[in-house]
């Protein structure tokens, strides 16, 4: 079959015209892995439908396996050659993960070296690599055999396409919803008009620490994202998390005729949701938690909406891994394996813009909503303040909300200090001193009196008027010299 270029996205069709001029026949990756001559490599074209992104971890693994180099070729005519494990540093950059739309349900993968090879792939124009994302078709022009493969699996591996462009995502096969029966072997499905239910819709922010990437191409859904291409327009990381349950799935799970699926992410989900996911990103995460009981009610009611109307268009992968048996040692099929969903939308896409689902969709609080901050625990006093006698807020105000007293600034303060003062049988009261206008004298201002052969500092006398006049405590309070403290006077000795 030929390749159709009109299927070609307009945001990828500037500068490859010209390249799909000549016809290009549609191939399965598998065909690349075949012993065949140079011209049977050229003018081909793979259609794959992107279902992962990942980087290799600090091991060189990707998904639990090490990438080998092993000529297939020189292995199936009987030669001795051992596979070449390569160093733990790992030489490549992304591993592509794509859904053979051609051969389905085959996988294929597409190692990419550099971090620039991605840029690069889509076209001499380098924002294309913005536009790239989990869940969209793409046809990949002449790949070059290779003979690499990543561990046990049988995925098909390419390398080093002359072009890789982005096609309409809807229209190719369908492949129902199964389970891969080999060991390793990791197969996909795509299959509209599903109904569907969700479980435990909420919303995971970059506190959770789950979420840390706000990128575009891996759509949120590869939560140990090391960083990817095209910028969300979120502020920050925000996705929804919930549990999908797909129904009449006979293939995946005999039991209940259901396929489960745990923790599912996707950014593209998330805005099917919500009238304004860009804004509501931008608020206060009290705020967006304070929203978890209306996206508990609103979710499945949406979704219920788009099960009645032409249901859910499902696309996942799914691989099968082995366990030991516990008294043999023996390995078995494991029966347990989770698959993994990649895509998940109405398969009648009209549906999103009836006004009775759009009525449904969560809508964004305002900015007159206050972020509800739970209250300061305050712990109990242990040894409360006595109420002072002289507190203004009277004796029944609370010990704790008592304002603290004001100490003054003196610290050689003696009760002695303002007690009168008796010299013979006179009593003086010291006062502060009547200055006279325009004097600058001072509080601690003082007068010595010679009794005998004692002296005592008292304040110098005051006229009748100030003498009847408080004392000016605010004025003693502000100096902090030191204070001369008078000794008590005794009476005068009796002369003989």
């Amino acid at each position: 079959m030929l390749f159709n270029p009109q299927l070609i996205l307009p945001s990828y069709q500037g500068g490859v015209e010209s390249i799909f001029q000549i016809p290009h026949e549609t191939a399965k990756a598998e065909h690349f892995t075949q012993e065949l001559e140079t011209e049977e490599f050229h003018n081909k074209v793979v259609i794959g439908r992107l279902l992962s992104i990942s980087t290799p971890n600090p091991a060189g693994m990707h998904f639990g396996h090490s990438l080998t180099v092993s000529p297939r070729a020189s292995a199936a005519l009987g030669g001795s050659k051992r596979p070449k494990i390569m160093s733990p540093v790992a030489s490549f950059a992304f591993i592509l993960v794509f859904a053979d739309q051609m051969g389905g349900p085959n996988c294929f993968a597409l190692i990419l070296t550099r971090k620039l090879d991605f840029q690069t792939q889509f076209g001499t124009d380098i924002a294309r690599s913005e536009l790239v994302r989990v869940g969209d078709v793409f046809a990949i022009k002449d790949p070059r055999p290779s003979d690499d493969n990543l561990g046990d699996s049988n995925l098909t591996i390419l390398k080093e396409p002359q072009i890789v462009v982005g096609v309409v995502p809807t229209g190719w096969a369908v492949v129902t919803i199964q389970k891969a029966n080999d060991v390793h072997h990791q197969v996909f499905f795509d299959e509209p008009g599903k109904t569907i239910q969700v479980f435990g819709a909420h919303l995971l922010l970059t506190s959770d620490r789950r979420m840390t990437c706000n990128g575009y191409t891996c759509d949120r859904q590869n939560l140990l994202c090391k960083g990817c291409f095209g910028k969300s327009p979120t502020k920050k990381p925000i996705v929804l998390e919930c549990d999908v349950d797909i129904l009449d799935a006979p293939n995946y799970r005999e039991k209940n005729n259901k396929a489960c699926f745990r923790r599912f992410t996707s950014f593209r989900f998330t805005m099917l949701f919500f009238n304004d996911i860009v804004g509501l990103s931008s608020m206060h995460e009290n705020v967006i938690r304070g929203m978890y009981n209306e996206i508990q009610q609103s979710v499945p009611a949406m979704v219920n909406y788009i099960n009645i109307n032409g249901g859910w268009s499902v696309t996942g992968w799914h691989k099968r891994g082995v366990v030991a048996d516990t008294t043999t040692g023996e390995q078995l099929l494991s029966v347990g394996t989770m698959g993994h969903i990649i895509l998940l939308q109405p398969t009648d896409m009209t549906v999103l813009e009836r006004p009775q689902f759009r009525a449904l969709m969560i809508i964004t609080p305002g900015n007159d909503v206050m972020p509800v901050v739970p209250p300061v625990l305050v712990a109990p006093n242990i040894n409360p303040a006595p109420v002072m006698p002289n507190n203004p807020a009277g004796p029944n105000l609370p010990t704790n909300q008592m304002p603290a007293p004001v100490l003054p600034r003196r610290t050689a303060m003696l009760p002695q200090q303002h007690a009168p003062t008796r010299i013979g049988t006179t009593t003086q009261t010291p006062f502060p001193p009547a200055s006279p206008p325009g004097s600058a004298a001072t509080p601690q201002q003082t007068r010595r009196i010679r009794t005998g052969t004692t002296q005592s500092s008292l304040p110098p006398a005051s006229t009748p008027a100030s003498a009847a006049a408080p004392m000016n405590q605010d004025a003693e309070d502000t100096d902090d010299s030191s204070v001369h403290v008078p000794r008590k006077v005794g009476r005068p000795k009796r002369m003989p």
